[in-house]
């Protein structure tokens, strides 16, 4: 599982995996699901280096024995926020698809209508 500092899950986390003592070129990949949940399939025995990212954290490196049968959590330094809502182009119309940005004082974007 990935998830946050706070222990809050990271949907959508990269986590790659490669033979530690081999280079043999074989990489593992796998993406978390809604729950933070991920699994790496096809890993033989021997240990592995994982490394984990997600948009707005820290990337964590580990090495990790294989098989091991403990569960594994992947804790990314920072605490996620999510937003949500609704985009209206009038007090009672919705506006689908629309594209939203969210930035500082100081973002200088350029805003699509």
């Amino acid at each position: 599982m990935v998830q946050d500092s706070r222990g809050t899950p990271l949907p959508d986390a990269l986590i790659i995996a490669w033979p530690k003592a081999k280079h043999d070129g074989l990489v593992v990949q796998a993406r978390s699901d809604q729950d933070g949940r991920f699994v790496l399939a096809h890993l033989r025995p021997g240990t592995w280096t994982l490394l984990a990212e997600a948009a707005g954290f820290g990337t964590l490196e580990i090495d990790r024995a294989v098989p091991d049968s403990g569960s594994l959590v992947l804790a990314l330094e920072g605490e996620g926020r999510s937003l949500g809502g609704l985009v209206l182009s009038s007090p009672t119309r919705a506006e689908p698809g629309a594209h939203v940005v969210l930035g500082g004082p100081g973002y200088a974007g350029r805003v699509r209508r």
